[in-house]
């Protein structure tokens, strides 16, 4: 018989697949909560916070609201958000969050439904082995930098997605815990052991990638240097460029175990299609292969204090 905590935690999951399906078209793999949240017209915003401090979700008469913490990384944010829309839409009272309500499995019935909440909108069972196929691993053979890798396919903070992870069975608690105590740091030195940014994410041929602005992307291709072929955008790039080609040069000695593979940099928020071909410089031919790669690169954070709309509102409110 499953436990009061269990089925108080199934209760929240189901709210949360309820308002997917009333939301619809939630097919993408990184859910645009912060968009979903002021659909539902409720006020989003930052502010700075003390580091341990979360958000916090507020319902005052006919208004809601959340404020998450505008230090936190985007994809912690995004999850905290979710944590607060669960609070919302499960009906309880205004909240405050610290990391014990957010990055962890414990916590009142109310955290833990929250929790679960924000686990089931933010992951659903679907993409999470949708995006194992991605990384190219299974449920049994799991380690830190796959749980690394899956976190930024789905966008959410590390301690997040381990603990979806034991939701699904997939890992246990204790290795949860472990994991989460090593920190993502880990599973990176683990991806490549000279990682000097703030996260790496690895692309594999032709592909789309998803990165933020100062992330480095490594595109893992033989540049057959041996022969004289080395690999180069097709056409000029300008200095504006979202996406700066490092080359094949400098990653032999950043990323050692990733020698003969190239480097992207992002360096400017939008989509950018970029071709690269197989050619030896100083011959005048056609290159021998070509490979295509789309990027998207998010800012570093896409929300601040209030909107347009929610300053109008509010405006109009204090005048009313």
């Amino acid at each position: 018989m499953a436990s009061f905590r269990d089925r108080l935690a199934s209760q929240a999951s189901m709210e949360a697949n309820r308002l997917r399906e009333r939301i619809g078209d939630l097919e993408a793999m990184q859910v645009p909560i912060f968009n979903i949240v002021r659909s539902l017209q409720i006020w989003l915003m930052t502010q700075p916070m003390d580091w341990s401090l979360y958000g916090f979700s507020l319902i005052e008469g006919d208004v809601r609201g959340i404020c998450i913490n505008a230090q936190h990384p985007e994809p912690m944010q995004r999850f905290t958000c979710a944590h607060e829309l669960g609070h919302l839409v499960l009906g309880h009272k205004t909240n405050i969050d610290h990391s014990v309500n957010v990055d962890s499995a414990s916590g009142s019935p109310q955290e833990l439904q929250a929790q679960s909440f924000a686990s089931t909108f933010m992951m659903p069972v679907a993409n999470v082995y949708r995006g194992l196929k991605v990384i190219g691993t299974s449920e049994g053979q799991l380690s830190p930098s796959d749980a690394y890798r899956l976190a930024r396919i789905l966008d959410v903070s590390f301690a997040a997605l381990c603990w979806r992870l034991v939701e699904m069975e997939i890992i246990g608690r204790d290795l949860a815990r472990r994991w989460i105590r090593s920190g993502p740091a880990a599973a990176r030195r683990a991806i490549a052991d000279e990682v000097v940014t703030s996260d790496l994410t690895i692309l594999y041929g032709d592909a789309r990638a998803h990165g933020r602005v100062g992330d480095k992307v490594v595109v893992d291709i033989q540049d057959h240097a041996d022969s004289g072929y080395e690999w180069r955008p097709v056409g000029s790039r300008e200095p504006s460029s979202r996406v700066r080609w490092d080359g094949s040069a400098d990653v032999s000695s950043l990323l050692e175990a990733y020698e003969g593979s190239s480097l992207l940099s992002l360096t400017a928020a939008g989509e950018e299609d970029i071709t690269i071909e197989l050619v030896r410089p100083w011959e005048h031919r056609d290159a021998i292969e070509t490979r295509s790669i789309t990027v998207e690169v998010a800012p570093e954070h896409s929300i601040e204090l209030l909107d347009e709309t929610q300053r109008i509102a509010l405006r109009q409110r204090a005048s009313s």
